[in-house]
């Protein structure tokens, strides 16, 4: 593997899942005139369709992430935007080890009158990247322990890093 690709994107909340939305509801009104009687001009629904489509696939598509090229030790910081990736690659510094760290914070969503108000703790897993003086260089935050395992020994093997344990 040459390159490794970290993408900041969750599909359950915030844009991305206005997004989602978004492409639903574009796709139910493309279906309501196979369904129902309208008045409308077909034109219309196709326009209302075809917009909510486009707007919720340019918000699902649109993300942050890292990319690492492990031959050349060249990383780029990037923002994707309809599947292109706008960053500049710039040198790797050193890197000497990796940390998995686990964190639990509280989360809670706003009282809005139509979902219910609920808090719960969310556990998640950082992946810490250190260089020489062994401060964080890099941060990669995963849902799931397996997957921050598995996105670890692909950093590991690929810049030949010391897993560090505390």
């Amino acid at each position: 593997m040459d390159y490794y690709n970290f993408q900041n994107r969750n599909f359950s909340s915030g844009p991305h899942l206005l997004g989602a939305i978004m492409i639903f509801a574009g796709l139910f009104v493309l279906t309501i005139p196979y369904f129902l009687i309208i008045t409308t001009q077909i034109s219309k629904v196709y326009w209302l369709s075809g917009s909510t489509l486009s707007i919720g696939l340019m918000i699902i598509s649109s993300y942050n992430g890292t990319l690492i090229n492990f031959q050349n030790r060249k990383v780029k910081e990037y923002t994707t935007f309809l599947g292109y990736k706008f960053g500049t690659w710039n040198s790797l510094p050193q890197l000497v080890g990796l940390k998995l760290t686990a964190k639990e914070r509280t989360t809670t969503n706003v009282a809005n009158g139509i979902s219910p108000t609920w808090s719960g703790k969310v556990e998640f897993y950082n992946l810490v990247l250190l260089d020489n003086d062994h401060r964080p260089e890099f941060i990669f935050t995963f849902t799931s322990k397996k997957k921050a395992e598995q996105h670890g020994q692909i950093l590991v093997s690929g810049l030949d890093l010391t897993v560090i344990m505390d």
